[in-house]
């Protein structure tokens, strides 16, 4: 509009000095809409995201977490973002605030913290930070003769989406799993075999790709969208060095209903809290 319909216009109407009042304002107008869009779509009182993925070997109560927080915030603001925990290491991976001035990372007495965070309404501030977590009593992971995997589920909290891999028969897909219930991998619906893995390089190694993508055809598009809007970017984040099934060892990878708990953080209210495991090997009270 403030470009060839507004030149057109002033063109049909012999009135050429008209752009120098109409482009800035229809300039105005289209700033003003951005703005408006990115505020309904961030929230007018703003919010935050939580996403982790936490590592352990099996029967583990604790485990490596790989947190991503995302802040929207609705107005200029400068952000003070704390680690969850103490061991926590904080790293900025998306953010225009360096336009301010660069984040600081302040270090003090049990708590690490990034500070000199600018958030602008159009703009998002994406924090990794790297950590542990707990896991309660663990998940239980065992292999029987006949290459079937037993999984027990002692965290505390109910498992859902959960992906078995038992390398000498197959994937499978258990909706959801109580805490402390067993589950054997052959009762769940087989999601892939062995030969249907995604083959890949890193350095010498062959690895598998995750590859969410193939749950749709047999979970179904919505069941499928829950899981893969995670995996999909957890498993970009993580490089493509990860062996995610790989041949010798059972896999176990789902979602801790209820997350961390987080309610705030930096101010904003979470409005999503997603926390995915992955636990690998044999181990834990049968």
């Amino acid at each position: 509009m403030a470009g060839p319909l507004v030149f057109l216009r002033a063109r049909n109407r012999g009135r050429p000095l008209d752009p120098l009042v109409w482009a800035p304002i229809a300039s105005g107008v289209c700033f003003a809409s951005v703005v408006l869009v990115g505020l309904a779509g961030k929230g007018w009182s703003g919010r935050a995201r939580h996403l982790a993925l936490v590592e352990a070997g099996a029967g583990m109560s604790r485990g490596t977490a790989h947190r991503f927080r995302g802040f929207f915030a609705s107005q200029t603001r400068a952000m003070r973002v704390g680690a969850s925990e103490p061991a926590g290491v904080l790293d900025v991976m998306s953010t225009d605030s360096r336009e301010q001035g660069e984040p600081l990372l302040s270090l003090e007495r049990g708590s690490v913290s990034l500070e000199n965070l600018t958030s602008l309404p159009w703009q998002t501030v994406v924090v990794a930070e790297d950590g542990f977590t707990d896991l309660g009593g663990g998940i239980a992971v065992h292999q029987k003769p006949d290459g079937s995997v037993v999984v027990t589920n002692r965290t505390g909290k109910k498992l859902s989406n959960v992906v078995v891999w038992a390398p000498q028969t197959d994937a499978t897909w258990f909706a959801s799993i109580e805490d402390g219930v067993t589950v054997i991998s052959s009762g769940g619906r087989t999601l892939f075999a062995p030969s249907a893995r995604v083959n890949g390089t890193a350095g010498l190694r062959t690895v598998h790709a995750l590859d969410a993508t193939r749950l749709r055809a047999v979970l179904g598009s919505e069941v499928a969208n829950e899981m893969t809007s995670a995996w999909t970017a957890l498993s970009a984040a993580s490089g493509t060095s990860v062996d995610w099934w790989p041949d010798d060892v059972p896999v176990v990878l789902g979602e801790v209903v209820g997350g961390e708990g987080a309610k705030a953080d930096s101010g904003l209210r979470v409005e999503s809290d997603r926390l995915m495991f992955r636990v690998i090997g044999e181990g834990g009270a049968p």
